[in-house]
């Protein structure tokens, strides 16, 4: 109960701001909290599918840096701590084959922008995940007045307009036929 006359002693309590941001490819929670001095808040980064968390890198009193996904910070000033994640780069392989072609005959196989020679079967690695063109020259081999061109192919990747849609390990088998100079 108040009375006319009397005194009223208020005492403020300092709080700091402590703010968590998510680089892109994640998340971060909390991210944005007034906390008082000396006060302890743990922060989780979460990646998003497809990409890996890397750092927490902090400014301020009680800052942290560290690699673990879940931090606990200790506020003793305005504090800013960001999440940082990077894309999984998944290095895929696929394996050429080539059937109606003499034995050692080599092949060129166009995935995308690169050009790939070999004999068959034909390993080509450190392919990313993404959409590739494809695209088989003629092949010219040691006999003379004969080449040997695509009659078709198989493949275990998915097909679009664009190519083929690569998204993991997979075969792609290439059967030629000959052709003879008349």
């Amino acid at each position: 109960h108040i009375t006319v006359g009397s005194i009223i002693v208020i005492i403020y309590a300092p709080e700091y701001q402590l703010s968590a941001t998510a680089g892109p490819g994640g998340s971060v929670t909390p991210n944005l909290l007034w906390v008082h001095p000396g006060g302890t808040v743990n922060l989780t980064a979460t990646p998003s599918p497809g990409y890996e968390f890397i750092e927490w890198s902090g400014t301020g009193a009680g800052a942290v840096t560290s690699t673990n996904l879940t931090i606990s910070v200790t506020v003793r000033g305005v504090i800013s701590e960001v999440a940082t994640f990077r894309l999984i780069i998944t290095q895929l392989t696929v394996t050429v084959t080539a059937t109606g072609l003499p034995t050692g005959t080599t092949i060129v196989v166009r995935l995308g922008s690169m050009a790939y020679r070999g004999l068959s079967p034909l390993t080509i690695g450190n392919l990313t995940n993404g959409t590739y063109s494809l695209s088989t020259p003629t092949v010219y081999g040691t006999l003379a007045g004969a080449r040997y061109v695509e009659a078709s192919i198989s493949t275990n990747f998915a097909e679009t307009p664009a190519g083929l849609q690569i998204s993991a390990d997979g075969n792609i088998s290439i059967a030629y036929q000959t052709q003879y100079l008349v």
